[in-house]
């Protein structure tokens, strides 16, 4: 048997005391739900399952929120100036932050111009990212680069924990020139340049996996110029982008 209780001539908790509260609760078993509906018991009524809460319109169409937790969980709501934490545990304050948690993609943005004038690689400051164990990515970067002399070409190479690698399967582009990366430290050995100080593309694609040893170093990008004493220089606004796919 179905019991109803209703309780009226109860105030909502404000200074208005002209809005009654009449509730109906319906006790059915877990598994099916029971059922809160507020007002004359007709609108849209508040449903709990075992382990979900949700609730129904008037067409019959729920919206429920619900755990499949085998501890206990707890879910807190930030305030204006919180974040919105994911499984990995990293905050997340904004869209596009949010889009990338969820595709498994994360972005190194060079902030500003990086310049060598060395033949040997060097690191670009800041350029990085990290890599887990046990983990297969998608590599994809644009970089902007120019060089101070058209005859000298700007030469880059990834970094990153040779000791992790799987593999490293890639190819860096430059107009119709492609050159392959098969490991860390390979230099795309680029000749000449577009002109002098004027921006070109370069563009690298490919795959890395990384064995199960915890990589001791990031991800990153080394440059360096044709002939010593030239200036290479790689743009701000060239992106490094990595997509976990596992």
């Amino acid at each position: 048997m179905t019991a109803t209780v209703t309780i009226i001539g109860k105030t909502k908790g404000s200074p208005d005391d002209t809005q009654n509260t009449l509730a109906h609760f319906y006790q059915q078993d877990l598994g099916t739900g029971a059922r809160m509906a507020q007002g004359d018991g007709t609108a849209t009524g508040l449903i709990l399952w075992a382990n979900a809460i949700g609730v129904e319109n008037a067409s019959g169409f729920k919206a429920k929120i619900e755990t499949a937790a085998t501890a206990d969980r707890t879910y807190t709501l930030p305030d204006a100036a919180g974040t919105v934490v994911l499984g990995d545990g990293t905050g997340v304050t904004d869209k596009d932050a949010f889009r990338a948690a969820i595709s498994n993609e994360r972005q190194a943005l060079l902030a500003s111009d990086f310049t060598t004038t060395e033949d040997t690689a060097q690191s670009v400051t800041g350029f990085l990212l990290s890599l887990e164990a046990d983990a297969i990515y998608q590599l994809s970067a644009v970089l902007r680069v120019s060089s101070s002399v058209a005859a000298s070409a700007v030469r880059p190479s990834l970094t990153g924990p040779a000791a992790s690698l799987s593999y490293l399967t890639a190819i860096t582009r430059r107009g119709n020139e492609d050159l392959r990366f098969d490991a860390f430290d390979q230099v795309a050995s680029f000749a000449n340049s577009e002109g002098v100080d004027l921006p070109e593309i370069m563009t690298i694609e490919g795959v890395i996996a990384i064995n199960s040893t915890t990589p001791a170093s990031d991800l990153g990008l080394a440059i360096q110029t044709e002939t010593n004493g030239h200036t290479a220089r790689l743009l701000a606004g060239s992106v490094l982008t990595l997509k976990k796919l596992n």
